[in-house]
């Protein structure tokens, strides 16, 4: 399955909802989250992930316009987010060292889901991913 592909956004949603530690993590997330790859000369990609109270409820490839209505907006280089789903780097710590760029809301709404946001990228490493020929 490709990195963000329908098939990978899919199966990473389903694999959320059956992690009882994220429920509890995610228990007071409200909003989607959208992960853009961009740089490194590889094209334009992201996931769109809409997630309620520890579930998610739908996960597909990110639309421009989904980046407008999502809560949060995390942007990185497609080897950064290599790094992150193998679990080589925390997302939080990502953003901390500017590696990843939190385009839209805030590292102060984003602190109370650090926990949440691990495991959800924990979770994204489980899903079988094929990278795109021109992610670096």
């Amino acid at each position: 399955m490709l990195v963000f592909g329908p098939d990978w956004c899919a199966a990473w949603c389903a694999v959320l909802n059956t992690d009882p530690a994220y429920a509890e993590a995610a228990s007071t997330w409200e909003g989607a989250v959208v992960l853009v790859a961009e740089g490194d000369g590889a094209a334009r990609t992201g996931a769109w992930l809409d997630l309620h109270h520890g579930s998610c409820r739908e996960a597909r490839p990110a639309a421009p316009a989904d980046e407008v209505a999502a809560r949060f907006v995390l942007t990185a280089t497609p080897a950064v987010w290599r790094q992150v789903l193998g679990g080589a780097l925390a997302p939080l710590m990502g953003v901390m060292l500017g590696k990843i760029r939190l385009a839209k809301g805030g590292l102060t709404e984003l602190l109370p889901y650090v926990g949440a946001a691990k495991l959800m990228v924990e979770m994204a490493g489980r899903v079988p991913a094929a990278f795109p020929d021109d992610w670096p």
